[in-house]
Parts: structure tokens; C-alpha cells; sequence
């Protein structure tokens, strides 16, 4: 068990607070790799409400249907805004449901309490529903651009490395390793290579043509009417 989710079994137990029999069967029932991360959650966000001023959401789905926020002196706890963004996030989801977790912790970084509130769109009146469903729009056009940052954030990465001799995957890779397609990028390079040395040698070939048969009799033509052996011709 990571200490941090140790200490709000603790504190659960020590406490009267509203659903914390099932807050802490949810971490205790929960799999290793998601205690694990949950916990490096909990310290990156306590760092990033000094640098951010306020707390960022952590949402998981998959059977563990949870929205986790972490509050600190730097980000107090705004309950309201944390209860419409969990319903902003059903929406999305297309959930029924969803756990809403709230951690709150002191300036030493001391758990202070720990809350648990099963959110549904049942309760909600009209103008509370149309409010989520705004929400849930404009959390779908911030994940989309999100999703489309990182994807052009990658394509440039493999871009970069395939240009330098790299495979899709980023690793640099023998010329006779290489995937078909850099091979025919690297044909396609020595194609055109070949086309521009052709171009040159079919250029230089014509200025010698200059000098030959025709070329000569005019040189021979200008030394003898210039009297001057080895003197050549000049138009």
C-alpha cells in the first residue's frame, strides 16, 4: 500500500466522515498498479497547485469510475466547480454515475480530510443539466485539441528521427536494417542524384563537342590564317 493512500485509510478510520467505510474499500480493493499511480497523482498535484494556483482534475473510467481532486493551501477547495466538472465528465462518458474524491491537505502536506460523493444526472433540474451539458461540451473541445497537439507533437518527433536515419519508433537504425519505405526514400534520393550527375555530364559532353571534329578544323582554320602554329581560333 503507497503511504499516501495508507494515510487516508488512517484518517478514515479515525473520522466521521459521510461514506468513508466505502471510500476506503474503494482503495483497498483497488489493484496495485492503481493505488501506484493514484499515489503519484496525489504528489504531482500537490505540486502543481503552487505552480498552477489551483487544483487540476484526475479522471479514470474502466470499472474504477472516479474523479480525484487535491486541495492545498494554494488551491483551496471549490466543492461546486469540482461537482459540475464530475458531471461534465459523465456526459462525455456516457455514465450514469461516478465517485467524486476530494483530498484536502496542509501547507506540510499533511492529509487534513477526505471526502466521497456519488454524483448522478437524476437529481439535476433542467438548468443544472443544461449547465453540465455545456460543460461537457467544452471539456470535449479541450480534449480534442489536446488529442490533436500530441498527435502533431508526435508525428514531428518520428518526422525527425526517420530523417535522421531513425525508424518510426525513434531509433536510430543501419542503413541495411532500415524499413522499405526509408528504403525508398534513400532510392529516390540516389535516383535523383544520378538524373542531376547525367544533366551535368550531358552539359559538359556539349562544350566538349565544341572541341571536336567541327571544333578542331575551326582551331586549324584560325592557325593557318593566323600563320601561328598552336595559336587557337577565338570568335
Amino acid at each position: 500500500m503507497p503511504a499516501r493512500l495508507g494515510e487516508i485509510i488512517d484518517w478514515l478510520a479515525q473520522s466521521n466522515e459521510p461514506n468513508r467505510c466505502q471510500l476506503a474499500s474503494f482503495l483497498l480493493d483497488a489493484a496495485g498498479d492503481f493505488r501506484s499511480v493514484m499515489a503519484a497523482r496525489i504528489n504531482e498535484a500537490l505540486q502543481e497547485n503552487k505552480l498552477l494556483g489551483g487544483a487540476r482534475p484526475w479522471s479514470v473510467s474502466r470499472g474504477m469510475e472516479m474523479t480525484l481532486y487535491v486541495w492545498s493551501p494554494p488551491a483551496p477547495r471549490e466543492r461546486l466547480a469540482a461537482e459540475q466538472h464530475t458531471r461534465a465528465v459523465m456526459l462525455t462518458a456516457g455514465e450514469t454515475s461516478r465517485r467524486l474524491v476530494e483530498l484536502e491537505y496542509g501547507d506540510d502536506g499533511v492529509l487534513a480530510a477526505a471526502h466521497l460523493k456519488h454524483l448522478s444526472l437524476d437529481a439535476l433540474g433542467p438548468a443544472e443539466l443544461a449547465d453540465a451539458r455545456t460543460a461537457a461540451f467544452s471539456l470535449q473541445r479541450r480534449r480534442l485539441k489536446k488529442r490533436r497537439l500530441r498527435a502533431a507533437s508526435l508525428a514531428e518527433t518520428m518526422h525527425v528521427h526517420v530523417a535522421a536515419g531513425g525508424n518510426s519508433s525513434g531509433v536510430m537504425v543501419p542503413a541495411r536494417n532500415r524499413s522499405s519505405g526509408q528504403a525508398a526514400t534513400s532510392g529516390s534520393q540516389a535516383a535523383a542524384a544520378g538524373r542531376t550527375r547525367f544533366a551535368i555530364s550531358a552539359r559538359v559532353r556539349r562544350r566538349r563537342g565544341r572541341t571536336g571534329f567541327a571544333g578542331r578544323a575551326r582551331i586549324a582554320a584560325g592557325c593557318r590564317n593566323s600563320g601561328r602554329a598552336g595559336t587557337p581560333y577565338r570568335r
